[in-house]
């Protein structure tokens, strides 16, 4: 059986031929003799619309080619109704024999992404877009999760200055009344003390420290004033 896709020069709409041979076969000859060819001719009236009204977005359409790439369906009518030949276009050049096919190829000076569905009979349906909005999503959510993470760490960084700072200062302060205390000097106020964590307890341990100096310096000194026995 051949086929043939080809636009009908009554209707000039796409149509699709099949066509076999009639044999007449001799008996006495052994011959096989093609004495004629049945045709069937269909018109591709709603594969056609199906395909030309499917747009996808604002710059994705679709498009039927045959198996020798000329047109049989597309949004643009000159190219249906005249039989465009596509043979050379990126999406029929690089589809595969069978199956699905995606390809990213320049398409009117733009950059364009396309699916290619190569069916049995050799035809390949194209769906093509402009390759910057098919993946504008995409982009977006790069851009989003970008954002995201830049605010992550902002505020980790945040935090993280915050919580050391919290735990330097009393530290540093702490460190400064034990040398306070090194020296001789009371330390009247410790105000770490007041708080219920390791910070706090080792301020409550250098208070005591604190207290414990003063005794045995007042002890020291009332003995350095006491007059000998």
């Amino acid at each position: 059986m051949g086929q043939q896709a080809a636009i009908a020069k009554a209707t000039g709409k796409p149509a699709l031929m099949l066509a076999v041979p009639i044999h007449n076969a001799n008996t006495a000859t052994g011959s096989n003799q093609v004495v004629g060819v049945l045709t069937l001719a269909m018109h591709l009236v709603d594969l056609s619309e199906h395909v030309t009204k499917l747009r996808i977005g604002a710059t994705g359409f679709a498009f039927l080619l045959d198996e020798t790439g000329k047109v049989i369906a597309h949004h643009q009518q000159d190219y249906a109704t005249g039989g465009a030949d596509f043979s050379k276009h990126p999406a029929f050049a690089g589809r595969s024999a069978t199956g699905k096919t995606q390809l990213v190829y320049e398409h009117d000076g733009r950059k364009a992404v396309a699916y290619v569905q190569t069916t049995q009979n050799g035809w390949a349906l194209v769906t093509q877009q402009d390759y910057s909005e098919a993946y504008a999503p995409i982009q977006a959510a790069n851009s989003r999760a970008l954002m995201i993470l830049v605010a992550t760490l902002v505020v980790v960084t945040l935090i993280a200055y915050l919580t050391a700072y919290g735990l330097s200062r009393p530290i540093r302060n702490l460190t400064k009344i034990a040398e306070e205390l090194s020296h001789g000097r009371t330390v009247m106020n410790i105000t770490e003390v007041a708080r219920r964590d390791e910070i706090g307890a080792l301020a409550a341990a250098i208070d005591r420290m604190g207290v414990s100096i003063q005794l045995a310096m007042e002890r020291l000194k009332a003995k350095a004033v006491k007059p000998p026995g």
